[in-house]
């Protein structure tokens, strides 16, 4: 009997993508006092399903690979490379002079190119529907905003706010994916050309920081090209507000917990279309590395 046949189903952790063969062992993985850390491939799913389809039995294909090392099982050569890089402890203890360059026809030249390629994966221009993603570093493309948006936007009450979700609706910008339960403490955001974790409040801080920046530079714009004529005091009064209410979010602990659940809540709610864009993304970088 082979092996995949003598393993024909297993039960894969939808949110870190461990997999074992007993139902009992994925429950303990599951009932772990602190839980297992999110990938980013784990947001292809609602948070409500994980655990109902963690403990559903997959079928195993011809297409899984097998570790040498510990013997599991994988449904992507990509999840294989990662759990090599960075999870097999029995690989650790193996001479660093054994070859592994046959696993599953792997080439070991290989992985340094496909390196983290969950979480870590290389942007590059698409051929169809071309664009590229902005790094959260940066600054938000604002290109898509016109100037009587920017007017509006600068008048408004919910400026950071409105601001945000306009500036989302523009795909380049897709660059946080966060996920809404309440102990949540970190999310994934594109920079440096790869997706990395990053604290939520950190998310938060940066993003505040950003918005304030980007009010700023539409006030700028709007007072470089005029086209409304709007008055030069009514725009001195409107970026006064926003300084106030920039240092007043920056000095209240209270102010911070609601803005950052606004915040929040305005990235889940782009947490699909931003998952496409990764899912887009990392489908290419399989293909040209012979996925």
């Amino acid at each position: 009997m082979d092996e995949l046949s003598e393993y024909s189903s297993f039960y894969e952790c939808k949110r870190c993508f461990y997999n074992c063969y007993p139902k009992s062992d994925m429950i303990k993985h599951l009932n772990k006092k602190i839980l297992c850390t999110r990938t980013i491939d784990s947001f292809n799913y609602k948070e409500e399903d994980l655990i109902k389809l963690s403990l559903t039995r997959s079928k195993n294909n011809l297409l899984k690979k097998k570790c040498e090392y510990c013997s599991q099982f994988f449904s992507h050569k990509s999840n294989l490379v990662r759990h090599l890089k960075k999870y097999c402890k029995k690989k650790d203890i193996v001479s660093s002079e054994d070859n592994i360059s046959n696993v599953n026809n792997i080439n070991i030249n290989n992985i340094n190119n496909i390196n983290n390629i969950n979480n870590n994966i290389n942007i590059t221009n698409v051929t169809n529907n071309i664009f590229i993603i902005k790094p959260f570093d940066e600054e938000w493309d604002d290109t898509k905003i016109d100037n009587k948006s920017k007017i509006l936007l600068l008048l408004g009450d919910s400026k950071f706010t409105s601001t945000l979700e306009n500036l989302l609706e523009n795909e380049v910008n897709l660059n946080v994916i966060l996920d809404n339960s309440k102990d949540a403490n970190s999310g994934f955001v594109f920079k440096e050309n790869r997706y990395e974790s990053m604290n939520l409040n950190n998310i938060i801080e940066k993003s505040m920081e950003k918005l304030y920046n980007k009010l700023k530079k539409f006030r700028k714009d709007i007072n470089e090209n005029n086209e409304f004529d709007i008055k030069k005091n009514s725009l001195d009064i409107e970026e006064k507000i926003i300084d106030e209410k920039y240092q007043k979010y920056k000095l209240d602990k209270n102010i911070q917990l609601n803005v950052g659940s606004f915040i929040k809540d305005i990235y889940y709610k782009k947490k699909d279309e931003t998952m496409r864009v990764y899912n887009d993304f990392k489908n290419l970088q399989n293909s040209e590395n012979g996925y």
